[in-house]
């Protein structure tokens, strides 16, 4: 009976040899143990004598039947934290063993390994077990993060996944003891089961068991004085039965257990691009469900779609999936995207080159985010007008009607939108003009896909009343999960099989589905072999493939921009112009002479051509200043309201007043110069006289014009002209134009010599100047912009100025300002209205002589 009692308990607790085996089996036995029905942490330390749990009857009486030798002798992780005390070479041969059978007799799905230790390398084996999640501290600050974590999932605010896997956790060498303690501090089993190496240690919760390593390394002695002979394994073995359990999924059984754990969107798709298919919808296949392929809808479904999913779950391979399976199976002129990643553009990679991709926004700040929506407005407005126009209630019977030849065409337009709570934070006015934008685009073919790491707190009541499709990869909270399908799902997906989601469409059942990849090496590559390098944990030093590798996604960008051409379907139009160019060219707009003000397409570079129509200070927030088809144009206005740029004039014709403030370079010395060379080029001396105050001296190659009275660059010069246009203005016949450089300069030399008596007369031509047909234009420093010269002036011009708050003083709020202003780049007060200027010429001298070469005849009567 002793005997047979020994072959029980050894059966029951595998040697080393037998665990070896099942690991390379498999077998019946791999992952046996089963939680609520076996105890799921008992481990074997090693051999002992023990008594018998056998009891023989003498007399009537019951006693031990003595003694069984040799037996398995176990401990139960569950209920107090093991400490291995000794030299920790024969500590860590001891942790292995206890750390393999475990993960040999209990599946990954009820067991997860967490590693605090200062030698990270004598467990790297690890990382090839199944078992393994990632959870490895190597410093203070990386044992406090792990710990916190573990706290948070005891406490119930981990996912249920995590909550119903037991955590072993193994403390090799800790070097911030006070934050892992209190892990064990609790009922048994409702923190994490331990194995400290290295010492006996004070640890709360109850006395933990310690074994005692001998002098030998071969011996444990515990708590009670047994001996057991320990079994111990080197890391060689440990690593050979980890990788025996590497590949090994467990069986979940259910719908789920019938998904691949990967698939490719070409398996899914058809072998061409549907382009043919007229339907009124937007399906698209996003991979498979345990029934076969999933396809959704994004009209029916939705309109709108929320993502949510954790690191390395999948979520940016689910929108790229997603982009690219619409875009396979509609043509550009049916659906187009605007692609916004607020990390950079990594998300989409090469989904930008699709034909059908409107926009990319990787760099947004509150004035691109206030630009975009104004543009994103225009575009319901241009959209509403079509319907009206042809009749149409919404997109689908305006389809049909173009259907018939009529109206041209109008695709859906779906706006992506990766690490939404990130920009929500950031610019939370970006993210609810988007969300106001989709509820009023619904019916004009405006789709919003919303995607994060986190959704939780950013999923507001307008969101989830808006997304009908929402989709959950692996997330590492329940409440994550409820927020976006309204089940803890989510939070109980395997890590080990990124792109496994839980799909809810509103009003139906949620579903599990494996989501298909674009980013495999593609088909013409299918057979050779890559080479991914991974650091020492087993994760990829690099995410995406080597640079020049061709995956999936390029080969069906590829086909799909060859198909676009072969079909002449023109690419997506933008929703809004790309920004201003940081340089206009003077040639880029014609010669104000010409009368029909057309502006070549080629004009401008890179950006596009202007608008041929004009705008004037009267549409950008001056006073009405007479008729600006006769002005001077000095720039390009951007005016996404409009979703078109403009010439920008000034009425030159008619009268204005102007002032340009701005720091040093920042272009306004350039501006004058270029605003009284198109100015001479437009009228003849005889129709205009030009006067320039400059004490800088950067306005004298002016005076070569045939139309130049004077150029002044001192006091006494300027008190003189300005005394003599005073009286001279108001004459009818000629248009004057007076430019005043450096006004700070002007003011203060003015205030020396006469009590600043000519600085109040400038001031006054600069009010009365339009009312009477001449021209003032005033550039200097901050100063301008105080209201005794700002106030005077129908136009206000701002460049870059030194010091931010000084915008704020003209009325700016910072969301109307461009984060970067280069020279030339002004922005019109108040409205905000953002101009680029003409680059004024390099060699204003020739410039100027090449004017005068215009205009024979003899030179004006000199002002003073």
């Amino acid at each position: 009976a002793l005997r047979a009692e020994e072959r029980i308990r050894r059966a029951r607790a595998p040697s080393p040899g037998e665990v070896a085996l099942i690991a390379a089996g498999p077998g019946p036995r791999l992952w046996e143990r089963r939680p609520g029905v076996d105890d799921v942490l008992l481990v074997r330390l090693g051999l002992a004598d023990a008594p018998s749990r056998l009891q023989v009857s003498v007399g009537g009486a019951l006693r031990g039947a003595g003694t069984v030798l040799a037996v398995p002798h176990q401990v139960d992780l569950a209920g107090a934290p093991l400490v291995l005390d000794g030299p920790r070479g024969p500590c860590r041969a001891v942790a292995r063993w206890l750390l393999a059978q475990l993960a040999v007799l209990v599946a990954p799905a009820d067991l997860e390994i967490a590693v605090i230790t200062d030698r990270p390398d004598e467990w790297r084996w690890l990382r090839w077990l199944p078992h393994w999640s990632g959870r490895l501290a190597a410093d203070a600050e990386q044992e406090r993060e792990l710990c916190d974590g573990l706290c948070a999932q005891r406490h119930g605010a981990g996912s249920p996944a995590r909550s119903r896997r037991r955590v072993v956790l193994l403390v090799d060498g800790c070097a911030a003891p006070g934050a892992v303690a209190p892990l064990f501090d609790g009922a048994p089993g409702s923190g994490p089961a331990g194995i400290w190496l290295g010492g006996a240690v004070s640890l709360p919760g109850g006395a933990p068991a310690v074994a005692t390593v001998d002098g030998s390394g071969t011996r444990l002695r515990l708590a009670d004085g047994t001996l057991v002979v320990a079994d111990q394994v080197g890391r060689a073995w440990a690593d050979a039965l980890a990788r025996d359990l590497a590949p090994l999924v467990a069986d979940r059984g259910g719908a789920a257990a019938l998904l691949p754990v990967r698939v490719r969107l070409r398996e899914l798709v058809t072998a061409q691009p549907g382009w043919s298919d007229p339907g009124g919808g937007l399906p698209f296949t996003l991979g498979v469900a345990a029934a076969g392929p999933i396809v959704l809808d994004l009209v029916r479904d939705g309109p709108h779609a929320l993502v949510a999913g954790t690191t390395g779950a999948g979520k940016s391979e689910l929108l790229r999936t997603m982009i690219t399976s619409l875009a396979w199976r509609h043509p550009p002129d049916r659906v187009s995207f605007v692609l916004v990643d607020y990390k950079g553009g990594s998300a989409f990679a090469d989904c930008a080159h699709l034909p059908h991709v409107a926009g990319c926004v990787t760099d947004l700040d509150p004035h691109l985010t206030a630009r975009a929506l104004r543009s994103l407005e225009r575009e319901l407005r241009r959209r509403e007008g079509l319907l009206a126009a042809a009749g149409a209630r919404d997109l689908r019977t305006y389809a049909d009607a173009r259907a018939e030849g009529r109206d041209p065409p109008v695709p859906r337009l779906v706006l992506v939108v990766d690490e939404f709570a990130a920009l929500a934070e950031e610019l939370p006015d970006f993210v609810t003009g988007l969300v106001a934008i989709a509820q009023r685009g619904r019916s004009l073919g405006i789709h919003l896909v919303l995607a994060t790491q986190r959704p939780g707190g950013v999923v507001s009541p307008e969101i989830r009343a808006n997304t009908g499709l929402r989709i959950a990869l692996r997330v590492t909270d329940a409440a994550d999960s409820r927020d976006v399908v309204d089940t803890d799902g989510a939070a109980l997906l395997e890590r080990h099989a990124p792109g496994r989601a839980i799909v809810r469409i509103a009003g139906g059942e949620a579903a599990e589905v494996q989501v298909a990849t674009v980013s495999l090496p593609g088909v013409a590559d299918g057979a050779a072999v890559r080479v991914v390098d991974l650091d020492s944990w087993r994760r990829p030093l690099h995410a995406d493939p080597p640079s020049g590798a061709q995956t999936e996604l390029t080969e069906i960008v590829a086909t799909l921009s060859a198909a676009a051409i072969a079909q002449r379907r023109p690419p997506a139009a933008p929703p809004w112009l790309p920004p201003l160019p940081e340089v206009v060219p003077d040639d880029a707009v014609p010669d104000d002479a010409v009368p029909d003000d057309a502006v070549p397409d080629d004009a401008v570079p890179d950006d596009g051509a202007p608008d041929a129509a004009a705008v004037g200070p009267e549409t950008s927030g001056g006073e009405a200043q007479g008729d600006t088809a006769g002005g001077v144009a000095i720039g390009l206005a951007d005016l996404p309201d409009e979703q078109c740029r403009r010439t920008y004039r000034l009425d030159v014709a008619g009268g204005c007043s102007l002032v340009i403030a701005g720091g040093p370079r920042s272009g306004r010395t350039g501006a004058l110069l270029t605003l009284a060379l198109r100015a001479a080029r437009r009228f003849g001396p005889d129709d205009l006289q030009i006067s320039a105050i400059d004490p800088g001296g950067g306005l004298l190659p002016l005076a070569g014009l045939p139309h130049t009275g004077s150029v002044v660059t001192d006091p006494a010069g300027a008190a003189a002209l300005v005394g003599r246009l005073a009286s001279r203005v108001s004459r009818a016949g000629t248009r004057h134009l007076l430019l005043v450089d450096g006004w700070e300069r002007v003011l203060a030399a003015s205030e020396q010599a006469d009590d600043g008596a000519t600085a109040d007369a400038l001031l006054a031509l600069l009010r009365c100047a339009p009312s009477v047909g001449a021209s003032v234009a005033v550039a200097g420093d901050r100063s301008v912009l105080q209201p005794r010269v700002a106030g005077g002036a129908g136009t206000r011009l701002l460049l870059r100025l030194p010091d931010p708050a000084d915008y704020a003083m003209a009325g700016l709020p910072a969301k109307a300002l461009p984060r970067h202003l280069p020279p030339g780049r002004a922005v019109s007060c108040p409205d905000g209205t953002e101009i680029q200027l003409l680059l004024p010429p390099p060699d204003p001298r020739a410039a100027v002589t090449a004017v005068a070469a215009r205009w024979p005849g003899p030179a004006p009567e000199r002002i003073v």
